[in-house]
């Protein structure tokens, strides 16, 4: 059990600084995601033709237990030709959303009902709750600031 509680430490640790630098997903290449996550994952196509990596991670914690951790980074052909990922998403279980929505609202500004913006990066959360699941969304926001 307290090896469970520990892995599950580090993997809250990991996401929680994955959210601080949110943009270091932005535009990496399919490379650089696999040689920072590992090479355990699986590929695909969405159904609107955008490619993807999709990781699965099983963690534990006290507002879920044991569940599953999926998380995908999309790609798309940047200006200087080159594929990079322009967001990121990650599925838990709709129990962990208090969590989520404490630590963006203590780090970044929200901007509409559970969205956030981290104007340093122009980086925005958006966390979507659909029972059973609690999706978490970030994507370099193009709109520019009037």
């Amino acid at each position: 059990m307290k090896q469970n509680i520990r892995i599950t430490s580090v993997i809250l640790i990991f996401l929680l600084l994955a959210i601080q630098d949110g943009i270091g997903q932005s535009f990496q290449d399919r490379g650089e995601i696999i040689k920072e996550y590992g090479t355990n994952f699986t590929t695909g196509t969405s159904s609107d033709g955008v490619k993807y990596l999709q990781y699965v991670t099983p963690t534990n914690s006290e507002a879920s237990g044991t569940f599953d951790l999926v998380q995908f980074f999309y790609f798309t052909n940047l200006p200087n030709g080159k594929e990079g990922c322009y967001m990121w998403k990650i599925i838990v279980p709709s129990s962990e959303v208090n969590h989520w929505v404490s630590t963006l609202k203590h780090k970044y500004v929200e901007v509409n009902d559970m969205a956030w913006k981290d104007y340093k990066t122009n980086m925005l959360y958006v966390i979507t709750l659909q029972e059973p699941y609690c999706m978490i969304q970030a994507h370099y926001d193009f709109k520019k600031i009037d």
